[in-house]
């Protein structure tokens, strides 16, 4: 198919006899094929693969579910819980925590840390703000515990 609309865009490219030949619906015609014929091949072949991909799963005569949610973190959490308040049946998925990389491994944990963190540096630097003698000693197994925990209270 794609052959045939290329030989067909030279054919019309070899009748042009004139500048108004360019203009002709022929060739207009041709070259709008040219510039569909890659973007409809292109929906063709993902419905053909789609099809081999979901060909081995047969299509439920009902659905269980008005809304499966894949993921728990920030996102997934709100959208299972917004669905069901409105009575949605929902179903949530996750491999791994709920509450996702932010509450597990980023945005929370640093930012509990980096509060211990700031905390030790005020009180080393008291002299900066007018306090004589301030001393202050850290266990790092200690701020990570609380470090887990600040994670523990956060979590759903």
């Amino acid at each position: 198919a794609g052959t045939a609309v290329y030989v067909n865009a030279g054919t019309q490219l070899a009748k042009i006899d004139s500048l108004k030949g360019i203009l002709s619906p022929g060739l207009i015609a041709s070259f709008v094929l040219l510039g569909l014929f890659p973007l409809i091949a292109k929906q063709i072949l993902a419905w053909v693969k789609a099809r081999r991909v979901y060909a081995r799963w047969p299509k439920p005569a009902r659905f269980d579910r008005n809304l499966i949610v894949i993921g728990a973190g920030s996102a997934g959490l709100v959208t299972a819980y917004i669905a069901a308040a409105v009575k949605a049946k929902v179903t949530l998925i996750e491999k791994h925590r709920m509450g996702g990389d932010c509450l597990n491994t980023g945005c929370v944990p640093s930012k509990a840390l980096i509060r211990s963190a700031k905390l030790l540096s005020h009180i080393q630097r008291s002299a900066e703000f007018g306090i004589r003698e301030a001393k202050a000693e850290f266990d790092f197994a200690e701020v990570m515990e609380r470090v887990q925990r600040v994670i523990r209270e956060v979590a759903p």
